[in-house]
């Protein structure tokens, strides 16, 4: 003999003939949703990726800077190079700017003792996206260094 509860608990599921294919719909509806965030984090993570190695360039480059002798393009050569063998991005694609005392396109020939030299390096983030999609198409990517003339 059947108590109430247990047929109400019948009652509640459905035939298996009635759930057919119902995981393969879950699946079309969930699937493209994850694979989108998946992606996503993908390019989050490569774009901090590359701007912590734009962060390492650029104090590199600042460190060259502030040497007495050094050239604007000894140290544009010095960042790009980074980038190029850190994380194989063109020199091309990497641009440096150099600033002394907030003036652009100074000379560091001209740089005198205690001056503020200012390194920025920076890339476009569809140079160094891994997908084709460019979530962060139209992004630059840049870091920047300062440090004191010597």
């Amino acid at each position: 003999m059947m108590t109430r509860g247990q047929n109400q608990h019948r009652s509640r599921h459905l035939p298996a003939g009635n759930r057919r294919g119902a995981a393969a719909v879950e699946m079309a509806v969930v699937l493209p949703i994850f694979i989108m965030a998946l992606l996503g984090i993908i390019e989050l993570s490569r774009g901090i990726m590359i701007t912590q190695l734009l962060e390492n360039a650029a104090r590199e480059g600042a460190r060259m800077s502030i040497l007495d002798g050094t050239t604007n393009s000894q140290v544009q050569t010095s960042a790009q190079t980074f980038m190029q063998n850190a994380a194989h991005i063109s020199p091309s694609n990497v641009t440096v700017t150099i600033n002394i005392n907030g003036s652009n396109g100074a000379s560091l020939a001209n740089a005198k003792q205690g001056d503020l030299v200012t390194v920025t390096v920076s890339v476009a983030f569809s140079n160094v996206s891994w997908l084709p999609p460019n979530y962060l198409k139209g992004a630059t990517l840049s870091a920047l260094a300062a440090m004191r003339h010597e």
